[in-house]
């Protein structure tokens, strides 16, 4: 009777051994195969690129770089104290640049935030900062929306 009981007990450790083994294999698969996106590509984020004098479009740069997937990360990098990062809960505040149910990701004073898609969905991302007699950055265009899909 022990040596059933045994010989059962080292089969389970085998089946236990190779779905830690599979878990791990598809961790890294999906890990391996995240990508790392800086957000607005050479000019970062930010609401003017000096050496273009143009306004960033966010838009051009998110089309030209899909698809997203789940779990790949952006980077936002800006002059620290310029800028943040708030992601907004809908289109229409994110139209209209509405921050009032805006959660902030990032207050801005590093100069680097790294954000990663969560889950599949349309992610709407901005900037809250407003300078006096120039106007909001939102508004004059640092915001993003990032469609992320499921990775196949």
């Amino acid at each position: 009777m022990e040596r059933v009981s045994a010989k059962r007990s080292a089969g389970m450790r085998g089946v236990v051994c190779r779905w830690w083994l599979l878990q791990l294999i598809l961790w890294w698969r999906q890990t391996a195969t995240a990508s790392v996106y800086r957000v607005g590509g050479g000019a970062g984020w930010t609401n003017y690129v000096l050496r273009t004098n143009q306004l960033p479009d966010y838009t051009a740069w998110a089309s030209s770089n899909q698809p997203f997937y789940v779990d790949d990360q952006f980077l936002f990098q800006y002059v620290p104290y310029f800028h943040s990062v708030h992601q907004f809960q809908n289109q229409s505040d994110f139209e209209h640049c509405d921050f009032s149910h805006a959660t902030q990701l990032d207050d801005g004073h590093s100069g680097s935030f790294m954000w990663q898609a969560p889950e599949i969905g349309t992610f709407y991302l901005g900037c809250k900062t407003v300078v006096e007699g120039f106007g909001s950055h939102c508004k004059d265009g640092q915001k993003v929306a990032i469609t992320v899909q499921k990775r196949v």
